[in-house]
């Protein structure tokens, strides 16, 4: 048995009671032995979150491929093949243990892909425009490049001769650098005083970094499916730009954006019912960030919901900002100021649960319970 010289042991005393104001319980202290043996035993954690990760998304893929009979029927064995698709797809992030947060949100993200890729194909089997209905063009048709890129017929459009740029490669390069440089930043946070002390500039930093982080992988995804011979609509347009609540809707997340028109807001009755199908968009937008982030974080708050469901009045209003916009520069920058203070007032909503999966985010205590 290795036993701790007294020294070191007082040593450990004095700074556990300095920390803590109360004895430490020695049994807890590690030797170096017993610090081989954690490492060792979360190597194995680590393994085996990695283990029931790979089966979660192999698991999805079996869903999303099994039900592809059903989904090829009209009627009833349609809509049953797309409920069983829906359900477990859905539930395949559980298979991750609850105190693995992070992996269960990966999951979750990467989970969304094939499910709307499912569901976009039983939408346009049943109205009779999927073409060609072969096993290879649905196979081929999940593949999960590129990323949300989930309505069936766009891969094939936006296929184009791969052509190798180094400007490409240059793009991906510095947009992964401001990602790293926004992480550092965020993480350096929490040694800021004034940050930790106040919410208010705390959200405002991780906003900022949020815009950033997001606009630099929107260029990261884009630089790599030209690299790979895909024309396709960059993840995020310089949403920050954006003059009202819905040319911000219209900019970011291009490729969920465009799979929620042609199955939601057409489907409620388009352009000639936008308020409807305004609504509805976000509904299910909102149904969904609720579910999977309470997936992710065994925790059921209605913080998701509420975000989304608040933006659905601001982007039916967003014509009366739109004119405000066309009255010279000073009505655009008004109507610029006032979008940008709507996502500063309502995003705490959704950052709440963003900082539930990476605590580090915030450096303040939140406003939110």
């Amino acid at each position: 048995m290795i036993v701790l010289h007294s020294e070191m042991r007082d040593s450990l005393h004095r700074s556990f009671v300095t920390a803590t104001g109360q004895p430490p319980s020695w049994s807890s202290i590690s030797c170096p032995v017993t610090g081989s043996h954690n490492s060792g035993k979360l190597r194995r954690m680590m393994g085996s979150c990695l283990v029931r990760y790979i089966c979660s998304i192999s698991t999805t893929y079996l869903v999303a491929v099994t039900v592809w009979p059903l989904l090829k029927c009209r009627g009833p064995r349609n809509l049953v093949g797309t409920a069983l698709a829906i359900v477990g797809i859905a539930l395949c992030p559980a298979l991750i243990p609850a105190e693995n947060i992070v992996a269960r949100a990966i999951c979750c993200l990467v989970c969304i892909d094939p499910l709307f890729r499912v569901l976009d194909y039983s939408r346009q089997w049943r109205m009779g425009t999927v073409t060609p209905d072969s096993w290879w063009a649905y196979w081929t048709f999940l593949l999960p490049f590129p990323f949300l890129l989930a309505v069936f017929g766009e891969k094939q459009r936006a296929q184009r001769t791969i052509l190798f740029d180094w400007k490409y490669i240059a793009q991906i390069m510095a947009g992964l650098s401001v990602c790293a440089m926004a992480l550092f930043l965020c993480v350096r946070s929490h040694d800021v005083a004034i940050l930790r002390e106040s919410f208010l500039l705390d959200h405002l930093f991780e906003l900022l970094l949020f815009i950033v982080v997001v606009e630099s992988l929107s260029q990261v995804q884009f630089a790599l499916e030209r690299l790979c011979g895909f024309d396709a609509i960059p993840l995020t347009n310089h949403a920050y730009l954006a003059r009202t609540p819905a040319e911000f809707w219209f900019r970011y997340n291009q490729q969920v954006r465009q799979w929620l028109y042609v199955n939601v807001f057409v489907p409620c009755g388009g352009r000639r019912n936008r308020p409807t199908g305004i609504i509805a968009v976000f509904l299910v937008s909102a149904i969904f960030h609720e579910f999977f982030f309470a997936l992710a974080t065994s925790r059921l708050d209605g913080y998701q919901f509420a975000f989304f469901m608040l933006q659905a009045p601001a982007v039916i209003l967003s014509p009366r900002l739109e004119r405000l916009a066309g009255q010279g520069l000073g009505g655009r920058f008004a109507a610029q100021g006032l979008t940008l203070l709507w996502f500063a007032v309502t995003s705490p909503l959704f950052f709440h649960g963003l900082n539930r999966v990476f605590p580090f985010i915030s450096a303040s205590q939140s406003w939110l319970p």
